[in-house]
């Protein structure tokens, strides 16, 4: 398992931080999981299966 840090999850995702915690809290994107009181870090794998669900959504789209 390997976790990323805020700006790593902004990179691999390209949506800027307010947009990410805006998207967790109406539960559409992965949780953090609280490292320390100040630290979050994110699942890679929760992050990857994100972006997969975002494409076969776009390819189930393009498909109607």
């Amino acid at each position: 398992m390997r976790l990323l840090r805020i700006n790593e999850v902004i990179e691999k995702t390209t949506l800027p931080r307010s947009s990410i915690w805006h998207e967790i809290k109406y539960n559409n994107f992965p949780k953090p999981i609280k490292i320390t009181t100040r630290t979050r870090v994110w699942d890679e794998a929760e992050i990857n299966e994100w972006i997969l669900k975002r494409i076969e959504a776009r390819n189930n789209d393009s498909e109607n």
